[in-house]
């Protein structure tokens, strides 16, 4: 299942690193991860596999 990817920004403590919102639409769970360097994770609420869409993934290759 596709996590719903939201709020990126520019983490506050390190030079260039960038963090986001990953909301599980099965249970509505959301934690904070940093943007690069995922292509899935474990829901914290209900524990389904949640993955990046493509497109955001292209998107974080091209700022990089």
């Amino acid at each position: 299942m596709l996590a719903i990817i939201t709020h990126k920004r520019r983490h506050h403590n390190q030079n260039g690193t960038h963090i986001c919102a990953a909301t599980c639409p099965a249970c509505g769970f959301t934690r904070g991860v940093s943007f690069g360097g995922w292509s899935a994770i474990v829901c914290g609420g209900c524990k389904a596999t949640l993955y990046r869409n493509r497109r955001s993934m292209e998107a974080n290759n091209a700022s990089a």
